[in-house]
């Protein structure tokens, strides 16, 4: 059987933790010491919350299992170690794995077997002004050098420096510097740059023979200079090194590799056999234990009843309510608020047939009366220029951003710029963060101007448009997160208030929820089975209050808008045939782009054609009106990666231009058309319509069908291997995040843009899905 490198770590890291709960619970006899050959640094994630104090050097590991309670109280000596192999690229055996104990003295061997005998006083020169005074002067200092821990060097121990504790007359170089001279076998000391919540990481090396250097911007080494009394010749660079001699290197090393692997083979077998008597004595002592408990409770059964009857009796029956003689919480028995409808009954009533349903091939015929609308109550028209831009799929996240993105945004930037009634959207954050990294000022600037005249709305605002069926939701929640934190920091004060995800197979309630609790008050969607979307056409539920399954207070409505046809291009967005909403999409038909497939391609808009196009488009629009309960519709202009040169952007609103004027003048049309954002048309629906008015629903929308039988929901288990992948990564971040650990190599915000952040571009719903191109 093969086991990784990992999975044998993690194996011996729980019986470091089992030995420890054995000590502290039982004592035996026989505990075979650990041997004492040390190459390795402890890279200490814990914080030690002061240095007012040294502990006592523990008697054998302390590990934090990776299954403990997030409440329970973590050991101070919680470490991760850097095998001195990993330089060279070479997989060290974890059988024999050397870890330095944090509080270990100066790497000397104790020969006492007493674990008592093993603690170490504290100083009582702390604060002698003087000592320090004369110690800190005697230090040399070298900026951006990390201690490369090997060839017999060790670290003693490591300990913070809060800025907020010291006297007026040290610093936090000084005090790193004192703690070295105060203890006897540090031969330099390592100050981190950069400093934890609770201060700045101190750390005590012995050389033994060697320490040599490795340039690191994060850490500074502070050396005693070769005149004090501190200095010993220990200390070499990494220059040094390389010139010294192997004969002074093998002095400085007491047993050679192999008999070092024959003592951690050997430790380890009798380790493990001290564990297991240990583990069978614990048996016995829990069987004792539940048996005197069970006799212990049996004659406090009357008691509890009491007790139990008083509980009820004080929170009445809003939690508890007795049925069949059990206590049941009624949380759970009743019923949520009641909804217009919800998943369970849609599927339960459709009979999903698939008759042909004419121009609207997944639905019906739809008419319309134009004398609805009149001078007071006009039709009112809001276009949303969009580009949907995938961070991979059939391309890498890189090469859509050079080639593509890129091109977009900056066209954004220039078309904004020529009118003031222009209007655009953007929803992944993952490329504007790439676009504002290479902006000018002039761009930058320009972007800000947009976002605050709301020429420009940031829809959603995450990273990326993420998969709702595969995503895990601390993974919806960290992209979230991302995407917000990018606004905050670069943007400035932005309110993100609608949220669009036109691509994602299916939605779930739970992305719904998070949307909402970050303060999100609108939302759009697309890709709903084609059988709910007619349902709910129909009765002109395609804009709804969605709201929990648990919800009891109705605190977890968001407004959503369900886009109505088969499609969120041009050709499906403008009304129920696509045959006729295709002919102003105004880049087809171009030698650079397809024609349409219904066989009739755009024209350019002049005086000759104007009012037939006028006519023609308006029909549509009023069409698809009858769908919702307002006179306000919303449409998406725009398709995937679209808008990419200046002059696709002018071809389409120079045209539109010339039709929303003619519209907007057929006073007896009464119609008014506009560009607009998405928080534009939610604003314009509920001038006409309190949110109370509007129909709720309880539940998610999967599986995805688009016709016929096509259900996509073979995503769900393709590239396995991928998203295994993507949760294991997600599952370290996860626990740094919990452990509240500073993440190495992140940003000014908290992420790494190289390593972190690919986690979050994964979530995407082309990438998770396993439709993407897979890059490394």
């Amino acid at each position: 059987m093969l086991i990784s490198p990992i999975e044998q770590r993690r194996y011996e890291d729980d019986l470091r933790a089992l030995d420890d709960l054995l000590s502290n619970g039982y004592k035996h006899n026989y505990r075979p010491k650990r041997p004492h050959t040390i190459n390795h640094i402890d890279e200490v994630d814990q914080d030690v919350p002061s240095h007012d104090y040294e502990k006592p050097s523990p008697s054998r590991w302390k590990v934090l299992d990776e299954n403990d309670d997030a409440g329970e109280e973590s050991s101070p000596s919680h470490k991760k170690v850097l095998d001195e192999n990993d330089d060279a690229g070479e997989e060290s055996s974890p059988s024999h794995k050397k870890v330095l104990d944090e509080n270990d003295g100066a790497g000397e061997e104790s020969n006492n077997n007493d674990d008592d005998n093993r603690l170490i006083p504290a100083k009582t020169n702390v604060d002698d002004s003087s000592d320090k005074s004369s110690c800190v002067s005697t230090y040399d200092v070298r900026l951006e050098q990390l201690v490369v821990v090997k060839n017999g060097a060790h670290m003693i121990r490591h300990f913070l420096v809060d800025k907020r504790t010291l006297k007026p007359n040290l610093n936090v170089q000084d005090s790193c510097k004192t703690r070295c001279c105060e203890e006897k076998t540090c031969d330099l000391a390592m100050l981190s740059e950069k400093p934890t919540n609770d201060g700045f990481k101190c750390y005590l090396f012995a050389c033994n023979g060697s320490c040599p250097f490795t340039s690191h911007q994060d850490y500074k080494i502070m050396i005693p200079k070769k005149n004090s009394a501190y200095y010993t010749k220990s200390i070499m660079t990494s220059s040094t090194i390389e010139e010294s001699t192997a004969t002074t290197l093998l002095d400085s090393i007491s047993t050679n590799i192999d008999e070092q692997q024959k003592l951690g083979d050997l430790w380890f077998n009798e380790h493990l056999e001290s564990l297991e008597d240990s583990i069978r004595a614990l048996d016995k002592e829990l069987k004792h234990a539940s048996l005197k408990q069970q006799t212990k409770q049996n004659s406090e059964n009357h008691e509890d009843k009491i007790v139990l009857e008083k509980i009820k009796n004080d929170i009445g029956t809003t939690f508890y309510k007795p049925k069949n003689n059990h206590n049941q919480c009624t949380w759970q028995i009743s019923p949520p608020t009641n909804t217009t409808f919800n998943s369970q009954q849609l599927y339960d009533s459709l009979p999903f047939d698939n008759p042909d349903g004419g121009t609207w091939a997944q639905g019906y015929d739809i008419q319309y009366n134009a004398s609805q609308w009149t001078s007071n109550k006009k039709l009112k028209i809001i276009i949303m220029p969009h580009s949907h831009a995938d961070p991979g799929w059939r391309n890498t996240y890189e090469e859509y951003f050079v080639h593509v993105v890129y091109h977009i945004l900056n066209t954004m930037i220039d078309i904004l710029n020529t009118n003031k009634k222009y209007r655009f959207v953007w929803a992944e954050m993952s490329f504007l963060s790439l676009w504002w990294d290479q902006a000018t000022p002039k761009q930058r600037n320009l972007l800000k101007k947009f976002l605050k005249n709301q020429q420009l709305e940031i829809v959603t605002g995450a990273w990326v448009m993420n998969d709702e069926a595969n995503t895990h939701y601390f993974a919806m929640l960290d992209q979230l997160i991302e995407g917000h934190q990018f606004i905050e920091n670069r943007l400035g004060n932005i309110t993100v208030r609608s949220g669009w995800a036109n691509d994602p197979f299916g939605y779930s309630p739970t992305m719904a929820y998070l949307l909402q609790r970050s303060g999100i008050q609108y939302m759009a969607i697309h890709r709903v089975h084609y059988h709910i979307k007619k349902a709910l056409a129909k009765e002109k539920n395609l804009e709804f209050l969605w709201q929990q399954t648990w919800d009891r207070t109705l605190s977890t409505r968001i407004f959503t808008h369900l886009l109505p046809f088969n499609a969120y291009d041009i050709p499906h967005t403008c009304g129920p045939d696509p045959k006729i909403c295709c002919q102003f999409d105004f880049l087809r038909g171009r030698q650079s782009y397809k024609n349409c497939p219904w066989g009739i391609n755009p024209v350019i808009i002049d005086e000759k054609n104007i009012q037939e196009r006028a006519e023609l488009l308006l029909d549509q629009y009023r069409k698809k009106a009858q769908l919702y309960r307002t006179n306000a519709l919303f449409i998406p202009l725009g398709d995937d990666f679209r808008f990419r040169t200046i002059e696709e952007t002018k071809l389409q609103f120079d045209n539109y231009d010339k039709l929303f004027t003619y519209i907007n003048q057929q006073i007896h049309w009464n119609t008014h058309i506009q560009y607009g954002t998405l928080s534009d048309y939610f604003a314009q629906v509920l001038q006409e319509k309190s949110l109370t008015e509007f129909p709720s629903y309880a539940g998610d929308f999967f599986t995805y069908a688009d016709r016929a039988d096509h259900y996509w929901s073979g995503y769900f288990t393709s590239r396995a291997f991928f998203k295994r992948m993507n949760r294991i990564a997600e599952s370290h971040l996860s626990q740094f995040v919990k452990l509240g650990e500073e993440i190495p190599g992140t940003n000014e915000w908290g992420y790494n843009a190289e390593n972190l952040l690919t986690i979050e571009d994964v979530q995407h719903d082309e990438d998770d899905k396993g439709d993407a191109v897979i890059q490394e």
